[in-house]
C-alpha cells in the first residue's frame, strides 16, 4: 500500500472577482491501513504524520486490533514522514500492553522519519524491527 494524496480543487477569487479553479492536494495527516495475513497476523500501515493530533489514532486502532487474538502484530511505519515523541510514545505503550501476553509487536522502519527518533532515545533495541514487511512475517 502507498500513501496516496487526494486531489482537490480550490477556487480561488481573481483580480477583480473572477472565480480561477486551482488544483491542490487536500493530504490526511495520517492514515492506518489495516490488513488480516492468515489467522494470527494483524499488519497496521502507518502513512503521514504521526505526531501530537494523530498519535492517540495510532493507539486506539491498535487498542482494538489487540483484543483479537493474534500472535503477531506488525506495524509498518514506512509510510511516515514525521514521528514525533507522541508517536514513541504510543508505541512504548503498545510494548507493555504485549510484554505479559503471547503476542509478538513488530516494526517495519524503512522510513527514517520513524527510525531515527528511536535511534537518538535509545529505544531501538526495545523492539523487534525489521526493514521489509515480508520479513516480519516469515520470522
Amino acid at each position: 500500500m502507498r500513501c496516496m494524496a487526494r486531489p482537490d480543487v480550490e477556487v480561488l477569487r481573481g483580480y477583480p472577482g473572477s472565480p480561477i479553479t486551482v488544483p491542490i492536494l487536500a493530504i490526511q495527516p495520517m492514515s492506518i491501513a489495516v490488513q488480516q495475513v492468515g489467522l494470527n497476523a494483524t499488519v497496521l500501515r502507518v502513512c503521514g504524520e504521526v505526531d501530537l493530533l494523530t498519535a492517540p489514532m495510532l493507539q486506539a486502532e491498535v487498542d482494538k486490533q489487540l483484543m483479537l487474538p493474534r500472535l503477531i502484530v506488525v506495524i509498518d511505519l514506512s509510510g511516515t514522514t514525521f514521528f514525533g515523541v507522541s508517536g514513541v510514545a504510543v508505541l512504548l505503550e503498545i510494548r507493555d500492553q504485549v510484554a505479559h501476553t503471547a503476542t509478538s509487536l513488530r516494526l517495519v522502519q524503512r522510513s527514517r522519519a520513524a527510525a531515527k527518533p528511536l535511534e537518538l532515545l535509545h529505544l531501538s533495541g526495545l523492539f523487534l524491527t525489521y526493514t521489509h514487511l515480508a520479513d516480519t512475517l516469515g520470522a
